[in-house]
């Protein structure tokens, strides 16, 4: 037993396979000793065998992988490649680009693509065939552009053109053209490609643009109006032509804000610099009204200016512009219509009075005449003085149109109303009429009075002029106050008026019965006087029926509320 133990220790240890191999032809017998180290030797060899077995084993299986792998990628870029190739080939077929290659040395085309069609008209085999017809194209008065350009090619140089041609249709059209050369080893222009493209719309659109700065240049120039951009971004500022002109300085003149500033009148300058720097500070609109004194004469102007701030999303002021006009004129009119309306206004006032004695002189008259001529007489007096009254009521009421202000103040509608019906106790019919009043109105009224009081005042005139020959005639006033407006109706029982009348009652000079006296601007001066108090007026009529007019305003009652 122990004599096999050492057998087996000192048994030699070889390759696997080795092993297996003289284990199969050996058995258990064994090795002679001068075979070991040869054994032992080819054990190595079978090893290193082995070895490189298993190294040549991956590499094919990573050279493998990898061949699939790259066959694949292989296969999809060929496919993308052919894709590619289509897609060029469909938008070579489809764009509106023209793409060329002329020989120099032949004057051949090389080549021409299909978008020739489009864009001139003429297919790439009509061009192949007559090698001139480039050039025939090309409008007659454009020609000179292009005649040099293979000289400057031939330096070496791009060509750029813009030019019109002749389309085979016989239109004009607008072409940009791009050319490059390419030279021979011994620097001879050989060939020249190039893109041309249509762009008579752009040229179109650009005319178009041309003529609306023209004409809005001309439109300036015809309202003494003027404009300025100032672009913070591209720190481009600007002043349009008009604009220079209502300064009293050269198109030349550097445009800033200082340029500006140092134009304004000195007592303005605080006030305007104020109100642009407050424009942009919001990035609002600010409308200004201020003086000037022009840079060339030194004279006094009167502008009216839209100042335009705007501010990106960061809020950063990013552009400053806007457009002034010269009002100096309007303001002078201004001055004297306003002198006109004065004395006119004083010359109404001032006759009411004698009027208004006359008047009573004869109401005392009638009552101690008892001869019935005479009676006569005084009642056609009285008639004519009335209607006197009435056209110089009708001028106050045109005074107060013309007002640009609102005067607001508290009113006392019933008591308003008495007082109207009491100065028009003298109109013809007066007596033949009942005037009664329905006055609902919550808490204080604040408006216009002289205004509320020339639209009771026409209103009710009118009624009682075209009032019908009736026992009952009657004229109702209601007023009520419905989601802060004040709802005001006037409504009769008189003659009525027919339905395709009723815009043309509120134009100058319209009556509504040519049989009477009025001068036509009653309700012409309700309406206007109505819009003034930024309100409306309706109407619904029936001939002899009767007609209501409808007054809706806002209902104030603070004495501030109406601008």
């Amino acid at each position: 037993m122990k004599s096999k133990n050492k057998k087996t220790a000192g048994k030699p240890k070889y390759n696997k396979l080795l092993q297996e191999q003289l284990n199969e032809y050996l058995g258990n017998e064994v090795i002679p000793a001068k075979y070991l180290k040869l054994f032992k030797a080819i054990s190595k060899k079978y090893a290193q065998n082995e070895r490189e077995h298993k190294v040549i084993d991956r590499s094919v299986e990573w050279n493998s992988a990898e061949m699939i792998k790259l066959n694949t990628r292989l296969m999809k870029e060929s496919v993308q490649l052919r894709s590619a190739q289509e897609e060029i080939k469909t938008l070579f077929e489809n764009t509106e680009l023209v793409f060329f290659s002329i020989d120099t040395l032949t004057r051949k085309q090389l080549h021409v693509s299909a978008a020739s069609e489009k864009v001139y008209g003429y297919t790439p085999q009509e061009f192949q065939d007559n090698p001139k017809l480039w050039w025939d194209i090309i409008h007659p008065d454009d020609r000179h552009m292009l005649a040099g350009n293979e000289e400057i090619l031939s330096q070496g140089k791009r060509a750029f053109y813009q030019y019109r041609i002749i389309h085979k249709d016989g239109s004009i059209r607008w072409m940009d053209s791009k050319m490059i050369p390419f030279f021979d080893e011994q620097g001879r222009l050989i060939r020249k490609d190039g893109i041309v493209t249509d762009i008579t719309k752009t040229k179109e659109f650009e005319q178009k643009i041309i003529q609306a700065e023209n004409l809005l240049a001309e439109a300036q120039k015809l309202s003494k109006a003027g404009s300025w951009n100032a672009d913070f971004i591209k720190n481009d500022f600007s002043w349009s032509d008009g604009l220079c002109a209502i300064y009293g300085v050269s198109k030349d003149h550097e445009a800033s804000l200082e340029s500006f500033i140092h134009l304004l009148h000195p007592d303005d300058k605080e006030r305007v610099a104020g109100e642009v720097a407050l424009a942009e500070a919001r990035g609002t609109v600010k409308e200004s009204t201020y003086r000037i004194l022009r840079h060339n004469t030194g004279e006094e102007r009167i502008l009216q200016t839209i100042i335009c701030a705007v501010k990106n999303a960061e809020g950063v002021l990013i552009r400053n512009y806007g457009m002034s006009r010269d009002i100096t004129e309007e303001k002078q009119a201004e001055g004297k219509i306003e002198q006109l309306h004065m004395q006119i206004y004083q010359i109404s006032h001032d006759l009411r009075g004698p009027l208004n004695s006359a008047k009573n002189y004869i109401y005392l008259a009638l009552k101690r005449v008892s001869d019935q001529t005479g009676r006569d007489y005084l009642a056609k007096i009285h008639d004519a003085y009335a209607k006197m009254e009435h056209r110089v009521l009708s001028l106050l009421d045109l005074q107060r149109l013309n007002r640009t202000e609102i005067h607001t103040e508290q009113i006392d509608l019933p008591l308003l109303l008495r007082d109207i019906t009491s100065s028009i106790d003298g109109i013809k019919g007066f007596n033949q009429v009942n005037i009664t009043t329905d006055i609902n109105i919550p808490g204080e009224l604040y408006s216009d009075k002289q205004f509320l009081h020339s639209i009771f005042h026409n209103l009710i005139s009118n009624a009682i002029t075209y009032r019908r020959p009736i026992e009952n005639s009657f004229i109702h006033i209601s007023a009520r106050v419905v989601n802060k407006r004040l709802l005001i109706k006037v409504s009769d029982n008189g003659q009525g008026v027919r339905a395709d009348m009723y815009d043309k009652l509120f134009k100058k000079f319209i009556k509504g019965d040519t049989s009477t006296n009025g001068t036509g601007l009653g309700l012409y001066i309700v309406k206007n006087l109505v819009t003034r108090l930024k309100g409306e007026i309706s109407i619904v009529s029936e001939v002899d029926k009767g007609t209501t007019f409808t007054l809706d305003i806002p209902f104030t009652s603070r004495p501030e509320a109406i601008a």
